[in-house]
This record gives C-alpha cells, structure tokens and sequence, in this order.
C-alpha cells in the first residue's frame, strides 16, 4: 500500500476530487484564509475598532504625552489537535496483494476505496475548522468563543474574556421586533440600526450572513414586502415573495449583501447541524477577519524528520493524513488524519451580531 499511498498521488486525488466536485467552498476559508506556523501557541491582538481620538496639544520640547492603547487585548492559548483514523479492510488488503499487475482493477478498486476513506477523514477535519470559525463568527449568546466537548476533552476558547464585544457588537431582539412575529418584524430596520452602529466606529459593513431558516424568517416578514411594493418602480413580481426580491429590498434600503451560508456538518452524536446557528445574523465588512493558523501534527513531524516507516500526505495547509503500518503481531493498517489548529479573530469588532429570534 505504501508504494500506491504516496504524499504526491493523495493529494493529487484530493485536487481532482475537488475540481471535479460541485461542492460550494468552505465561507471561512474566505474570511480566515489558512495559514501554517511552527508553534503549537497562538497568539493575536484584537483592538476595537472605535472613531479617532484627536491628539493633544503639546508644547515644543515637552515630554511626550503618551496614550494608554485603549481597547487593545492579546488573546493566547495553545491549539487543539484533532486526530481519527480508520482501519483498512482486509479485503482491500487481500485484492492489493493478489493483483498481478499495476495496472489490476482489483488494485485500482481497493486503492480507490482507501482514498475515499481518506477524504472522508479529510472532509471531517475541515469541517471541524469550519465549525470553530463559524462558532466564533456567529455566536447565538453573543460570546465569541469556541467549545470542543467530545471523546473526554472538554476545552473553552473565549476570545471575548472581558465581555466587550457582547456589550458593544450584539443586539438580542424580543417581543414583537422577533423575526418570528412576522406580522410586526422589520429586519430592513434592525439591519440598519446595526449597520449604523458600526459605520458609528467607522467600519463599513457590506454583508450579512445568516443560514436559510433564518432568512426564511426575514423573508415572511410583511415588512418586507411593503417596502418592495412601495419602493420606485416597484415589480409586480414583489407579490410573490421571492428570494431575490427580498434580497434586493434589503441591499436597496441597507446596502447590504444578504449571503445565505446553509452548509452543515454531522456532530460527533451524528446530529445535523448548521455551522451558522439558527435566528443569528451577522454583518461584516469586505476582507478578512482573521486566519485560520495550522501547526504540525506529531505524524508530520516524524516524516519530515526521515521517519520512513510514515507516509504523510498534507492537504488543505494542514490536514495530515498518514499510512500507518504496524509489523508487531497483530498486523495492523490504517489510515489517520489529524491537523492543529484553531483560528484567530483580529477583526472581531468589525463584525455585528444580531439574535433574531
């Protein structure tokens, strides 16, 4: 298996895999874009963004006077490393052993049953980066901040230690203004107020995400649909309440771009779940808000260092997924996939969170 396994040959297979896939990327890939770093630690600065504070006077010749770094905090820690594998079945095994040729659709077949199972732990691993990017992008309780609970490990990452961004950055609707009180809601309002909010700090927000539940929320709202029916030029096709007209009414009387991010993933219970929580918007400005920072698993490590009975493939700057072979008695061959990493969030107060039910 080794000679087929190679680093080069998996991550060709993952390239074409993904060339040839209609799956839709990855939103946090856009706003932390992957980077890798040699310490396991992590350390970044946020700073609230906030409206310039003018200088004060001096005289010539006078000691400086200097400012305190007002809203500026460093957040460290040290990353999570994420690790599963797979047994490879002794029929794969068996069909790779007695194949006569390199060429043998026995080996073609089980090679291609061992990539799969590959990408699978490959997928998984990228869905456990998009979940503590989006954990902290949309946090339903207004606290940025990540939460891994799951085969004995139970870790907090609270990028939000001093409760600023929920003060100043969340705005948790009630009553008649839910977007579930479809009768009374005006989302065009609320996303307006919280775009003001932040134009007030001087960003400028350009785009709202929310998953699909809850822009069907904003889309039963008869607000919206008065203001469609009464803008200029209004369509007669505002009657039917299409996305795409809700979309547009939205970006007319807010200029924001509503972004629907419904891609989901299986928790380790095996529940669906989205990776934007329902009843939560959020608005950001263009660019990126922060990296999504990689470190070396301990199998890439040892292949780098000349382990030769590793094979590691790195994919996707970070994920690395390794052909484990174990001569001891029993036999043992397997697959594992593990990656480091945790993201960082340096434009946390540029963004806005808006609970809508």
């Amino acid at each position: 298996i080794s000679e087929r396994f190679t680093s080069d040959s998996f991550r060709l297979y993952v390239d074409e895999y993904r060339r040839n896939s209609n799956t839709a990327p990855l939103l946090g890939d856009a706003l932390f874009p992957r980077v890798k770093q040699d310490s396991l630690s992590m350390e970044f600065m946020t700073a609230e963004e906030d409206t310039p504070t003018v200088l004060l006077p001096t005289a010539f010749n006078a000691e400086v006077p200097l400012r305190d770094r007002i809203g500026v905090e460093i957040v460290n820690g040290k990353m999570p490393f994420f690790r599963e594998g797979f047994p490879i079945q002794e029929t794969d095994i068996r069909n790779i052993m007695e194949a006569n040729s390199s060429t043998s659709q026995a080996l073609k077949d089980a090679m291609r049953h061992i990539y799969k199972d590959s990408l699978r732990l490959v997928d998984g691993a990228n869905a456990v980066t998009e979940r503590m990017r989006m954990q902290i992008l949309a946090p339903a309780n207004g606290t940025p901040q990540i939460t891994i609970n799951a085969n004995g490990i139970n870790q907090v990452y609270n990028y939000d230690p001093n409760g600023r961004y929920v003060a100043n950055n969340y705005m948790p609707l009630s009553g008649t203004s839910l977007w579930t009180a479809y009768a009374t809601s005006d989302p065009v309002s609320d996303l307006s107020d919280a775009k003001d909010i932040l134009e007030g700090k001087g960003i400028q927000a350009t785009r709202v995400v929310m998953n699909k539940k809850t822009f069907t929320d904003l889309m039963k709202s008869q607000k919206i649909w008065d203001y469609a029916i009464n803008s200029p030029g209004a369509a007669v096709g505002a009657l039917f309440h299409s996305p795409a007209i809700a979309k547009r009414v939205v970006s007319e009387n807010t200029g924001l771009e509503i972004l629907v991010y419904n891609k989901a993933f299986k928790s380790e219970n095996g529940t669906l779940t989205p990776f934007i929580p329902d009843n939560v918007a959020v608005l950001i400005p263009d660019g990126t808000l922060g990296e999504t920072r990689y470190a070396t698993t301990p199998e890439g490590y040892r292949a780098a260092r000349g382990n030769t009975t590793l094979t590691t493939s790195v994919v996707d700057t970070g994920v690395y997924v390794t052909y484990v072979n174990s001569n001891t008695v029993p036999i043992k061959e397997e697959i594992v996939a593990g990656q480091i990493c945790l993201p960082s969030y340096e434009g946390m107060f540029s963004t806005y969170t808006i609970k809508t039910a």
